[in-house]
């Protein structure tokens, strides 16, 4: 899935919490959920991380989750998406 505009992460923890559940729920517990944080390039991604990696709670501490930063403007497509 795409977190577009992540600035710092901190917005981002609970929907991206949902969504892992979601399709968790769907498609069972371990599947894994890869998570793409997009942001200009001027963004500051070790904050972003600290904040992901580091917050009690997090989608990221679930197993088989995988977070990432791409730094893009949402404005460009950052992934294609190939099937859902």
């Amino acid at each position: 899935m795409a977190d577009l505009g992540v600035a710092a992460g901190t917005n981002s923890l609970d929907p991206m919490r949902l969504v892992v559940e979601g399709i968790r729920g769907r498609t069972g517990e371990d599947t894994p959920v890869t998570v793409v944080h997009t942001d200009i390039p001027a963004n500051d991604f070790n904050t972003m991380f600290a904040t992901v990696l580091g917050s009690p709670g997090s989608y990221a501490h679930e197993p088989q989750v995988f977070a990432f930063a791409e730094a893009r403007s949402f404005y460009v497509v950052p992934l294609r998406i190939t099937r859902v």
